[in-house]
Order: structure tokens, then C-alpha cells, then sequence
């Protein structure tokens, strides 16, 4: 019921219980009273999947507090309001991400080939829907092959870490158990 409000939220991608700059979703200020904006916001790569934080703050900015806002100050006016959101799988794989690490047969049913644009160390990693690492790997290869036998039946997500970064695919097993 008052305006100029600052409004902010953040989401604890690394769950860290920190809300870090590079997790501040956007940030806006009202100049009317009930007035509703929107902020949009991509789930980077390689958030941690799972539960995790959300903050939405809605402050009046004092002379003297933090402008932009600051995701814990403890301002004179204003309201915090914490959610748990669930980071179930991430889907943002870009082109050149994709060409650079390809899994064949996907879907899997007894075993995945993982191909890398590049030989070299790398850590393999495979996460359920649920935020579980399921399998952890070091890869020294430009090719590398992953037994599923005996996973369950759903969506998977398969990270790759190495010197140039982080790349992720998403798996699909096929597997009764």
C-alpha cells in the first residue's frame, strides 16, 4: 500500500545458506501503490539440484540502508518472506554445450556411451530427479561407457566438469526395477 517500494529475490543455487550476488533473480521499484512487475529469471546449469531457499523482500530504502537491496540487512520497513523451491532438473543446455558431450543410446536401457569433444581429466556426475548423486566418475578419455542396469526408470542428469567448465545433459533410462 505504498510506493516507492524496492522489491528483490534470490535463490540459493549452491545451497550454501547464502544468498551471493549471482543468485539475485532482479530487483524493481514500484512508483504506485499495488502495483505488480514481474522478474525473469533462468535457472543456470549448474545449480545444485534438491530443495533450496528462495528470499522475496519488499523494503522501503532509509536514507543511510543499502540500495540496491541487500538480501539480509535488517531494514527499518519492509517485509521478508522465505519459500523452498525444488530444483528438480535442469534443462538449460545450450548448443554448444550439447555438441561438446553427447550420450548415445538415450534413451538407456543397460548402458550409455558418454562421447567428449576432448580427452583430459574430468569429473562425471549423475543425478536422480530428486537431487541425489547417483554416480560419480573421474574421466581421463575422450569416450567412456556407464552401466544403468538396474536404475530406475526416469529422467537423469548427467554433469561434466572439466577445465572448460561445466556441461549437462539430461538422461533418460528406460530400466524397470
Amino acid at each position: 500500500s505504498y510506493a516507492p517500494d524496492h522489491y528483490a529475490a534470490w535463490i540459493d543455487y549452491d545451497q550454501n545458506n547464502t544468498f551471493s550476488a549471482n543468485e539475485k533473480l532482479g530487483e524493481f521499484t514500484t512508483n504506485a501503490a499495488g502495483q505488480t512487475q514481474s522478474i525473469n529469471f533462468t535457472v543456470p546449469v549448474n545449480a545444485n539440484l534438491g530443495t533450496t531457499r528462495m528470499r522475496v523482500r519488499g523494503v522501503f530504502h532509509n536514507q543511510g540502508e543499502p540500495a540496491p537491496t541487500d538480501p539480509c540487512f535488517a531494514y527499518a520497513w519492509g517485509e521478508t518472506e522465505d519459500y523452498s523451491v525444488v530444483i528438480q532438473l535442469s534443462t538449460g543446455v545450450e548448443d554448444e554445450e550439447a555438441a561438446a558431450i553427447q550420450l548415445h543410446p538415450n534413451p538407456a536401457t543397460e548402458q550409455v556411451w558418454i562421447t567428449r569433444s576432448q580427452a583430459g581429466p574430468a569429473t562425471l556426475e549423475v543425478v536422480d530427479a530428486l537431487g541425489r548423486t547417483v554416480h560419480t566418475a573421474i574421466l581421463q578419455h575422450a569416450q567412456a561407457s556407464l552401466s544403468v542396469e538396474g536404475w530406475a526408470t526416469g529422467a537423469y542428469t548427467v554433469r561434466l566438469l572439466d577445465d572448460q567448465g561445466v556441461r549437462t545433459l539430461r538422461l533418460q533410462v528406460v530400466n524397470g526395477r
